[in-house]
């Protein structure tokens, strides 16, 4: 697999951004190459990104991202809105983890609501598990150890009206 400048500057933000889960440039261009994320730029620089993926039916934003010069202008909102719009005719539930007190604001405030991990199903508990245990992202993890004792991390859900 080839991997794009594109892949590998996203790569290196969420290596570089503390609340992010570290994504390896393989994983950010096989999203590209599935469509699984959506980036907004600002002459050749990537101000925000989302990627995504599936555990059947149920969908992880496993990074969402906007530079810190650009937050505050509804990045947020316009990334949560489209990704809703996107799959709403095939998924119905759409879940993130994070430590930030403004994103589990800006989450609340788009119609998510916090839940327990262990309201999720087993499986999608145990593809997580396996996906964040991957041995070239563990040390990625060291950058966290600040914030690991002052915030707690919360897990928010969006279920679709039926």
């Amino acid at each position: 697999m080839v991997i794009s400048e594109k892949a590998k500057a996203i790569s290196l933000k969420t290596k570089q951004e503390s609340g992010l889960l570290y994504l390896l440039p393989s994983e950010i261009q096989k999203a590209i190459d599935e469509k699984r994320i959506v980036f907004f730029q600002k002459n050749d620089n990537i101000i925000a990104f989302c990627i995504w993926i599936f555990y059947g039916d149920w969908c992880e934003i496993s990074a969402l991202y906007v530079d810190p010069q650009y937050r505050s202008h509804g990045y947020f909102f316009i990334i949560i809105r489209r990704l809703k719009n996107h799959l709403a005719p095939y998924i119905d539930k759409i879940f993130f983890f994070t430590r930030h007190p403004a994103v589990a604001q800006a989450a609340k405030s788009s119609g998510f609501r916090e839940i327990s991990f262990s309201k999720l199903p087993w499986l999608v508990q145990l593809r997580l598990l396996f996906h964040r245990l991957n041995i070239r992202r563990m040390f990625s993890y060291l950058k966290l150890l600040p914030k690991i004792f002052k915030t707690r991390m919360q897990l928010f859900i969006f279920k679709k009206p039926t």
